[in-house]
């Protein structure tokens, strides 16, 4: 969040950490037994979680990079990680499809819900304005806003309602929320505006 390290993620379950003055490595940290496919950072920095292949999330202290916590429970690989605006919540989401929220009290994750979301897999996830609305994409062609308070889908997105007509791979939000883009499989990329 302060802007002076860079996180990369890579094949072989490897992260590495640059220094974003002058682009140099800092620091390799070998965290997965396969692939990273997501790094985030919570708004205040103390965290940084990983979402891997190798169906594991891990937390990490975001000023050490030490290891904090190994999170099992999604059966396939994980595409997403994210914290709210707030830093008061987490999710993951991943090839199973399932969507899985944690509560966050300063390095403490404590978890809420584990639901099917999707029918195919969650390839990545938003926060809105606070930490009660998520938006889902996913490879059922779908796009769902989530009232996580909840815990029910208050929109879906398809096709006939001018959504993709494949694989939804990316979402995301602009700083004012007013305003979402997803990309898809279909070699379309859709400006959406949020009520």
């Amino acid at each position: 969040p302060e802007q002076t390290v860079l996180a990369v993620g890579a094949s072989g379950g490897v992260m590495r950490l640059y220094n974003t003055a002058d682009w140099s490595l800092k620091k390799v940290l070998a965290l997965h037994r396969a692939n990273i496919r997501s790094i985030a950072f919570s708004p205040n920095g103390q965290l940084c979680a990983t979402g891997s292949s190798d169906k594991m999330v891990k937390i990490l202290d975001g000023n050490t990079f030490e290891e904090l916590e190994t999170i099992e429970g999604h059966g396939d690989i994980v595409f997403s990680v994210r914290f709210s605006r707030d830093g008061k919540t987490f999710a993951t989401g991943g090839k199973d499809a399932r969507l899985r929220i944690w509560s966050v009290d300063g390095k403490k994750l404590t978890p809420k819900v584990k639901l099917l979301a999707h029918s195919f897999a969650i390839k990545s996830m938003q926060f809105l304005g606070d930490a009660n609305e998520l938006i889902t994409v996913s490879q059922d062609k779908t796009i769902k806003l989530w009232d996580l308070e909840k815990m029910l889908a208050t929109q879906i997105i398809d096709k006939s309602r001018g959504g993709h007509a494949f694989t939804v791979n990316s979402v995301a939000v602009s700083p004012d929320f007013t305003r979402m883009v997803t990309g898809s499989d279909d070699k379309t990329v859709k400006l959406w505006e949020l009520a």
